[in-house]
C-alpha cells in the first residue's frame, strides 16, 4: 500500500474516532447473527455485534486480545483493546468506549449490503448473512450453529402457570417448531419455548425442530405441506392432525401461554384477527 493511501486510511479512521467521541463516550452493541469465515473456514466461536450509531460491526474473536471493528460508513477495519469492551453476561449486548483509539488494520470491502471482506494478520476474513440450518434438527445442531440461542434459553424464566399447564397435558402431542436460525423472531421466541418445554418435562409432548431456509425455499416439501409463510411457526398435532398453531409471535405475552391454551383446546386469538 502506498504512503499516500495509508495516510488517507489513518485520516479516515481518526475522523471516525472523533465522530464517535462527538456522539457520546459509549457505543452500544447488540448481538448480530452472521457467518464469519477465516481463511475459508467458518468459525462459530467468533461473535458478531452491531451498532447503529455509529454504523459499525464488531468481531469478538476468542483467540485475539483485541476486538475487530468494521466501520461501515467509511469501509475501514480497525482493532481496539478488549479492555475497552464490556460484554453482558448473557452475551446478547455489549458496550464499548467510543474514545478508544483504534489500530488501523486496513480497508474493508463491501461485497454487497450484507457481505464484507478484509485481511488481518495475514488471514482473509469474510462476514456474511447467516445461511441458516435446513431440515430436521436437534437442539445440539442449533447450539453448534447459533450458540447464542442456548444462552438465551438458559437465561429465560418461563411463565410458571403455563409450565404447570404443560405438565398436565395427557394426550400424546407433537409440537413442531419451524424456525429460521437466520431469523430475529425465531432467535427471540424459540429458545424461550424450548426452556418452557424443558421445565414441563412432559413425556406426552414430543418436540420436532425443523430449520427453514431464508426465503422459505427449503425444505420444500415440508414448507408446502405445512403452509409455512413466517417463522417461527409452531404447529401442534395430535393423532397426526393439527389442533392449532402459533405464527411468528405469540397472541398472549409468551409462547408457552399460547401453547398451553392450544393444548386446552381454547387457543388465544391474536389482537389483529
Amino acid at each position: 500500500m502506498s504512503k499516500c493511501k495509508w495516510f488517507l486510511l489513518v485520516l479516515l479512521m481518526a475522523c471516525a474516532v472523533v465522530r464517535g467521541q462527538e456522539q457520546g463516550s459509549t457505543i452500544k452493541w447488540t448481538d448480530a447473527t452472521r457467518d464469519v469465515y477465516v481463511a475459508g473456514q467458518v468459525d462459530r466461536a467468533i461473535q458478531v455485534f452491531y451498532s447503529e450509531t455509529p454504523k459499525r460491526m464488531a468481531l469478538v474473536v476468542p483467540s485475539l486480545d483485541r476486538v475487530i471493528e468494521l466501520d461501515l460508513d467509511i469501509n475501514m477495519v480497525g482493532t481496539v483493546p478488549k479492555s475497552a469492551w464490556q460484554v453482558a453476561a448473557d452475551h446478547t449486548t455489549a458496550t464499548s468506549d467510543a474514545r478508544a483509539v483504534a489500530d488501523i488494520a486496513g480497508p474493508l470491502t463491501a461485497v454487497d449490503d450484507t457481505t464484507y471482506s478484509f485481511d488481518l494478520n495475514g488471514k482473509a476474513y469474510l462476514v456474511m448473512r447467516h445461511k441458516g440450518l435446513v431440515g430436521n434438527l436437534s437442539e445440539a445442531n442449533i447450539w453448534d450453529d447459533v450458540p447464542i440461542w442456548r444462552t438465551l434459553m438458559n437465561k429465560y424464566q418461563p411463565d410458571a402457570p403455563s409450565v404447570a399447564a404443560l405438565k398436565q397435558n395427557k394426550p400424546d402431542t407433537t409440537v413442531i417448531i419451524a424456525a429460521g436460525t437466520w431469523c430475529g423472531d425465531s432467535k427471540h421466541y424459540v429458545p424461550q419455548l424450548l426452556r418452557a418445554l424443558h421445565e414441563a418435562d412432559n413425556k406426552h409432548i414430543k418436540i420436532k425442530l425443523v430449520g427453514i431456509a431464508n426465503k422459505f425455499v427449503e425444505p420444500a416439501e415440508f414448507v408446502k405441506q405445512h403452509d409455512i409463510k413466517k417463522v417461527p411457526t409452531v404447529i401442534v398435532e395430535r393423532d397426526g392432525h393439527e389442533i392449532g398453531r402459533i405464527i411468528e409471535t405469540p397472541s398472549a405475552k409468551t409462547m408457552e401461554e399460547d401453547l398451553a391454551a392450544i393444548l386446552a383446546r381454547h387457543p388465544n386469538l391474536r389482537k389483529d384477527q
